[in-house]
């Protein structure tokens, strides 16, 4: 008669280690791709800010007015990653414009980020009757 074995053959212990090995390597790998993604959604977040942030400064202080060039950094607020650019789009309604303000970024990875934004344009006759 036979005595059953009490512990596991060398075979049994490779496919075990193999079988965990993958588990984990797989595991780290996800982990990877997790942090990643959640650094480009903080970029994106981070960039929408910026923009919407631009888009009422230009529009709150009248520089939409000036004929200078509508771009530039973010080095004031000691952000060097990302740089900005604006333009007025017409809407076709009398005394109504789009303001179109554009973050790009330093890095390639990272899309644009474009916000939208209506504003009120008076009219020539409504400034001169005031």
């Amino acid at each position: 008669m036979r005595r059953a074995s009490k512990g596991f053959t060398l075979i049994e212990a490779i496919v075990s280690v193999a079988l965990v090995s993958t588990a984990v390597a797989a595991s780290v790998g996800a982990l990877g791709g997790l942090s990643k993604t959640e650094w480009l959604a903080r970029h994106r977040e981070t960039m929408e800010r910026l923009a919407v942030q631009k888009s009422d400064e230009l529009i709150a202080t009248g520089a939409l007015e000036s004929s200078g060039a509508l771009s530039g950094d973010f080095s004031e607020q000691g952000e060097t990653r990302f740089t900005w650019s604006a333009e007025i789009l017409a809407t076709g309604i009398e005394n109504l414009d789009t303001l179109d303000v554009t973050i790009h970024a330093a890095q390639s990875g990272l899309a644009e980020v474009r916000v939208q934004r209506l504003f009120f344009v008076p009219s020539q006759t409504l400034e001169a009757g005031l």
